[in-house]
C-alpha cells in the first residue's frame, strides 16, 4: 500500500461526498481548459506583434498547467489533496509525483 491510501475502506458517504467534489473540480477543470486555449491565442499574438512572449502571461500558464496537474491527480483518487481554492496557489512549486 502506498503512503496516500489507508488500511480502512472509505465508507458510502465519503465516496459520495468525494464524488460530488469531484464534479466540482471536473467543471472547474474545464474552465481551466478554456483559460489555457485563450492565454495561447493571447501568447502567440503576443509574440507575432511584440517579438517575444509575454513573462506574465507565461507565468501565468506554468501556474495553471500546475494546478490543472494537481486537479487531474485528485480526479483519478491519485491524490486526495484538491486543488486551489481548497489549497494555496503555487505557481512555483509543481506537483508531488
Amino acid at each position: 500500500m502506498t503512503d496516500n491510501q489507508s488500511s480502512v475502506a472509505p465508507t458510502a458517504p465519503s465516496v459520495w461526498m468525494r464524488g460530488l467534489w469531484m464534479i466540482v473540480v471536473m467543471c472547474l477543470f474545464g474552465i481551466a481548459q478554456s483559460l489555457l486555449g485563450a492565454a495561447t491565442v493571447v501568447q502567440f499574438f503576443w509574440m507575432l506583434f511584440g517579438g517575444k512572449p509575454s513573462e506574465p502571461l507565461a507565468e501565468f500558464g506554468t501556474g495553471l498547467s500546475h494546478w490543472m496537474a494537481k486537479a487531474a491527480r485528485y480526479l483519478t483518487a491519485a491524490s486526495e489533496e484538491k486543488p486551489f481554492p481548497w489549497t494555496p496557489w503555487n505557481q512555483t512549486t509543481p506537483p508531488a509525483a
